[in-house]
C-alpha cells in the first residue's frame, strides 16, 4: 500500500516536458497548505520523495493523528504510534500550525497524553484542538484551561470525568464543545464554579453532566449559540447542578433528545433571543406523562418573554400541563399534534404572525371550529400559515377552513403534501381548499410541488 501511494505521488510530481516541477517550486507555506489536506501520516510520508521534500511536511497548518490506519481501520501498535506522535510534535513548525486533531481508539498512559497536550498547546500554540477518545482517557485539565491561544476546543471523552478548578478563564476561546464528559470539581473546595469565556460564541454539549457541583456560572457576554443534547441518561443521577448562563447576546438556543429533571436547573440570564429549537424525545422518560409535561413547560417558560421564533418538535408532550404565555413570539413551528394542543399554543401566543405546522395534524374535531375557540392572534396579527405533510383528511381541511375563515389579517397560506400522497388526490384537495377562498379575503394560497 505504501509503495503504491508513493508511486502515485511520484507520478503526480513528475516534471513536465520542459523539465519543470511546478509543485516543488511552490513556496514552502503553499505546499504546507496542500499537505494539510492529507492525513498527517501521509503528509509525513512525502519526506521520502526528494531532498526538496524532506522537511516540507513540517509546514502543514492542520494536524490530524489517528491510531488507526486510514483505510483498513486496523489499529496501529502502540510503540510505533508513540514514536510517530513524538516525532511529529518535535519537528513541526510551530508558527504554521492552526489546528490539531487527536483521535484515539486505544487506552494510553495519562502521562504520555498529558505531555502531548502540553506540547500541542504550549510549544505549538495551536488555535484549535480536537480530542476524540473511544476509551476512558485520563488527562490533566491544567494545560487545557490555561492556554491563551486556544480558540476552539472540542473534547469527546467516552464519559470520562474531568475535574475543574473553581475558576476558569480562557480569554481567546470562541467555540467550546464537550461530548460524553462528566464535569466535577475538587470535593474539598467550593462546589460553585465560575467559567469565564469573554469571547465565546458557541457552547455545545452532548451527553454531558455535572457531578459533585452545586452551581456553575458561565460568564459568556458574546455567546450567540447554545446547544444541549442528551441521547442517553447520565451516569451520575444525583446531580442537581444549577447552571447559569450570563449571555446577553444569545441568539439561538437548541435542546435535543431526552428530557432530564436537571433541565429545571438551567438559568438563562438573557435578553432578546431570535430563535429557540426544542426537540424532546417523548418515548423514553423515567417518570409519568404529567411529570414530563411539567418539566417541558418549565423549559418553555425560560423563553416566554424573550423569544421571537420557536420550533417545538413534539408539542403533544405538554398537553397535560398549563402553557406559559409567549409575549414576544412572532413565529411558531410545531411538530405532529392535535387540534386541542394547537389551539392551546395559539391562545398563548397573542402576537403570533407566522404559524408552521411541520408534520401535520392528526385530529381537529368539529366542535373545535366553534367561534368561541378563535384565539386572539387571529383577530389582528396572524399573517402567514404553512401546512406541512398534508394528507387531505377531513380534519385537516376543517382546520384549514377554520384558519382561513377567522384569521382577519391572513396574507398567505401554503400547503405541502405528505410524501405518500398521490397526484390525483392532491389535485382534489387543492380544489377543495381553493373553494374556501370564496368566502374569505386571504390574498395568496400556495401549493408546493409534490415530492414524488
Amino acid at each position: 500500500m505504501d509503495s503504491m501511494r508513493r508511486r502515485c505521488i511520484n507520478k503526480r510530481l513528475k516534471p513536465n516536458p520542459e523539465g519543470q516541477d511546478f509543485i516543488s517550486n511552490l513556496p514552502d507555506f503553499i505546499i504546507g497548505l496542500i499537505l494539510s489536506l492529507l492525513p498527517t501520516k501521509d503528509a509525513f510520508r512525502t519526506s521520502v520523495l526528494s531532498k526538496r521534500w524532506i522537511n516540507l511536511w513540517m509546514f502543514i497548518t492542520a494536524v490530524e493523528i489517528k491510531d488507526k490506519e486510514q483505510l483498513s481501520r486496523k489499529k496501529i501498535r502502540k510503540i510505533p504510534f508513540y514514536k510517530f506522535v513524538n516525532k511529529v510534535l518535535l519537528h513541526l513548525e510551530s508558527s504554521s500550525i492552526q489546528s490539531f486533531s487527536l483521535s484515539l481508539s486505544q487506552s494510553y498512559r495519562h502521562c504520555r497524553v498529558d505531555k502531548w497536550i502540553n506540547d500541542i498547546l504550549i510549544n505549538l500554540r495551536v488555535k484549535e484542538l480536537y480530542i476524540n477518545s473511544k476509551q476512558n482517557l485520563s488527562i490533566s485539565c491544567h494545560t487545557l484551561l490555561e492556554s491563551p491561544s486556544l480558540e476552539v476546543l472540542m473534547l469527546n471523552m467516552n464519559w470520562y470525568s474531568i475535574t475543574l478548578p473553581t475558576f476558569v478563564c480562557l480569554s481567546s476561546l470562541t467555540v467550546l464543545k464537550f461530548s460524553k464528559i462528566t464535569v466535577t470539581c475538587d470535593p474539598f473546595k467550593s462546589q460553585m464554579l465560575t467559567l469565564n469565556f469573554p469571547v465565546l460564541r458557541e457552547y455545545l454539549t452532548e451527553d454531558c453532566n455535572w457531578s459533585n457541583v452545586k452551581g456553575v456560572t458561565l460568564e459568556v457576554p458574546l455567546l450567540e449559540v447554545l446547544s444541549i443534547k442528551y441521547s442517553r441518561f447520565p451516569i451520575s443521577k444525583e446531580s442537581n447542578t444549577v447552571i447559569k448562563f450570563c449571555a446577553p447576546c444569545l441568539a439561538k438556543f437548541y435542546y435535543y433528545g431526552l428530557l432530564l429533571p436537571d433541565t429545571n436547573s438551567l438559568d438563562l440570564s438573557i435578553g432578546h433571543i431570535a430563535y429557540a429549537h426544542i426537540d424532546i424525545c417523548p418515548f423514553i422518560y423515567m417518570g409519568s406523562a404529567e411529570q414530563m409535561a411539567l418539566i417541558a413547560c418549565e423549559l418553555l417558560k425560560k423563553f416566554n418573554n424573550n423569544v421571537e421564533c420557536l420550533t417545538f418538535q413534539w408539542p403533544e408532550i405538554v398537553a397535560p400541563a398549563k402553557l406559559p404565555t409567549f409575549r414576544m413570539l412572532s413565529c411558531l413551528e410545531l411538530g405532529y399534534l392535535t387540534g386541542v394542543v394547537l389551539l392551546n399554543f395559539l391562545r398563548n401566543t397573542p402576537f403570533l404572525k407566522t404559524l408552521v405546522i411541520l408534520k401535520g395534524i392528526y385530529q381537529f374535531d368539529e366542535e373545535l371550529s366553534n367561534p368561541d375557540n378563535v384565539p386572539s392572534c387571529f383577530m389582528s396579527n396572524l399573517q402567514v400559515v404553512n401546512f406541512g405533510a398534508l394528507n387531505g383528511k377531513k380534519h385537516e381541511l376543517r382546520l384549514a377552513k377554520f384558519i382561513m375563515d377567522n384569521a382577519k389579517e391572513l396574507q398567505r397560506v401554503s400547503f405541502s403534501a405528505a410524501r405518500n400522497m398521490h397526484r390525483s388526490k392532491f389535485e382534489k384537495v387543492k380544489k377543495k381548499i381553493i373553494s374556501f377562498k370564496k368566502s374569505v379575503s386571504v390574498a395568496v394560497i400556495d401549493f408546493l410541488p409534490l415530492h414524488n
